[in-house]
């Protein structure tokens, strides 16, 4: 098994392309939309381990669902993973420049409507 696939984090970070990205075990998934990097976004980054879907939302919308592609057995201890925020981890080519404010981590999977009411009680 390639080093890869042992990989045991997530991660949430502004990709090279000015994309939303956000990464469990080796599967990533990419925002639709390009961010700018002039304003405010609520991100939300949602994994469903019982379904193994990402999904991802701006600003309380849903903009991305995509199934993991890489076997549950790989993201081996999800409690245990290591998190990453702004940041690629080891990569340097992906980063996050600007500045973060309130990030949550929620034991449990949000709603849609939840995620909605975050956005909206925020403005």
């Amino acid at each position: 098994m390639p080093a890869l696939y042992g990989s045991n984090w997530c991660g949430a970070w502004l990709s090279s392309t000015e994309k939303f990205h956000f990464r469990v075990g080796s599967d990533t998934i990419d925002s639709t939309q390009t961010l700018d990097p002039d304003r405010w976004y609520l991100l939300t980054a949602v994994y469903n381990s019982s379904n193994d879907e990402m999904s991802l939302y701006l600003d309380g919308e849903h903009d991305n669902t995509e199934a993991r592609s890489i076997p549950t057995y790989y993201f081996t201890a999800p409690s245990q993973a290591k998190l990453t925020v702004g940041t690629a981890g080891e990569n340097e080519d992906e980063y996050f420049t600007g500045m973060l404010d309130n990030i949550r981590v929620y034991n449990g999977i949000l709603s849609e409507t939840e995620i909605k009411g975050l956005y909206q009680r925020g403005n």
